[in-house]
């Protein structure tokens, strides 16, 4: 079966973007979502394509998918229950009934996603599927997710105002098509109701899906993702409505990548002693270098620190966030960390340091990267981050960081740092096949 993009962002319903709202600080120890659903006046709710292992509990599907139903099954509530190291942060989110809407499909596929939502919200309460107290109250919906019974794209907003019963509240949005319940994409789109915003790289940082090792950064079907059996089922997705067209197959297992270091600790998912700043408290050195070991995202039992910040007084270009990636073997979805099943063992580093994390990261890709592995060094000519060993079967990788006095002979060759810059060095921009890792760098 080919394997095609997803459509984020993208028309369905016609998409009307949302920048991420500015952090209030960590996210609260529990986000119970309202997933409402509704088909357009006329069209089945059955017409939802749902996994086969699904087809005689079409409910137990959508609750698996979303709820403490599905725990142990690699679903949403897995997913960001282990990435948060708070197994029940989506405790209480509750998948309510079908409604009908009063517009058909040719009218419901031209609306964007803010005004698909507030129809469906209104319907559902008119119906009495949902109490409106309950989506006016943050301690019982911490956000909306919408599902769409027509085919297109997805959205996820953090701050968009809804009218419950009369009454305005500001709150996360994540909306979907019927085609589009993969694992990935929901995570993506309710990555965007967190505050997140997309994973990006140096090499081109106008390119919004870059970092193809973070759920915020990759398309669907990317190297990156896996298949869940849970949910695995081949469907065909349009550009919107239930228009004929060619379509796309996508699949509603689609699962994975993590999330990186910078956007956990944006959503104060990294516990301070797990960070190591340089040039404060432990990690306090003056001019002879620093070795650290990096215990792999996901892996709290393992000693070492998840990330490593460098800031801008000893990394003068913005400073950076170094982390480490290791391939799970996901022997039980409800403990063990699944989502980089399917990421290669990496130390990834990523420009930019801020002790709260960032929104919009950037996976340093354009000197060698974004994979980097024991025996080689990145150097920006004030820093260098050498990758010394990785401890497979105990989940840790070496790092040593040197500047000041302390650097030493970089590598030989120009220093480019970008796909412009080697042209006009001369040289010719190489990206290497994304299935091995999509390493880019400048070739003389």
């Amino acid at each position: 079966m080919s394997v095609y993009i997803r459509i984020c962002l993208a028309a369905i319903l016609v998409a009307v973007i949302v920048a991420p709202a500015a952090s209030d600080g960590p996210t609260p120890s529990k986000t119970p979502w309202a997933v409402l659903r509704c088909t357009p006046h006329g069209e089945a709710s059955t017409t939802a394509p749902v996994p086969s292992s699904y087809a005689n509990n079409r409910e137990q599907y959508f609750k698996d998918l979303f709820t403490a139903a599905g725990k142990g099954r690699g679903g949403i509530y897995d997913y960001f229950g282990q990435l948060s190291g708070n197994i029940d942060l989506l405790a209480g989110t509750t998948v309510y009934p079908w409604v009908e809407l009063a517009e058909d499909i040719s009218v419901v596929s031209q609306w964007g996603w803010v005004t698909a939502a507030q129809p469906c919200l209104d319907e559902s309460v008119s119906a009495g599927v949902v109490n409106p107290d309950d989506l006016r109250n943050p301690e019982k919906t911490y956000g909306l997710i919408v599902i769409m019974n027509t085919f297109g794209g997805q959205q996820g907003a953090s701050a968009v105002e809804m009218t419950i019963s009369g009454q305005k509240r500001t709150l996360p949005l994540a909306g979907f098509t019927k085609a589009t319940l993969s694992p990935n994409s929901v995570a993506h789109e309710m990555g965007h109701g967190y505050g997140l915003a997309h994973g990006e790289c140096t090499s081109d940082p106008s390119v919004e899906y870059c970092d193809r090792w973070d759920v915020m950064g990759g398309w669907g079907g990317d190297p990156a993702q896996f298949v869940n059996p849970s949910f695995n089922a081949w469907v065909k997705n349009y550009s919107g409505g239930n228009n004929p067209g060619p379509g796309v197959w996508v699949n509603l297992g689609w699962s994975g990548p993590g999330i990186n270091a910078p956007h956990l600790a944006y959503l104060g998912w990294i516990p301070s002693a797990k960070t190591c700043v340089l040039g404060a408290g432990a990690c306090e050195f003056v001019t002879t270098g620093l070795e650290v070991t990096l215990a792999a995202l996901g892996h709290a039992e393992t000693p070492g620190v998840f990330q490593v910040g460098i800031p801008s007084n000893i990394a003068p270009l913005g400073g950076y966030t170094v982390e480490f990636r290791r391939a799970s073997t996901c022997a039980s979805p409800s403990i063990d960390p699944c989502w980089d099943q399917a990421t290669p063992d990496s130390v990834q580093i990523h420009s930019g340091w801020a002790p709260t994390g960032q929104s919009r990261t950037l996976i340093v890709d354009d000197r060698g990267g974004p994979l980097w592995a024991p025996g080689q060094m990145f150097s920006d000519g004030s820093v260098q981050i050498s990758i010394e060993t990785f401890n497979l079967a105990a989940n840790t990788a070496t790092i040593k960081v040197r500047w000041g006095s302390a650097l030493v002979l970089p590598p030989p060759g120009p220093i480019v740092r970008g796909p412009r810059a080697c042209e006009l060095a001369g040289g010719t921009w190489v990206c290497g096949e994304p299935l091995i890792g999509h390493r880019c760098g400048c070739q003389f």
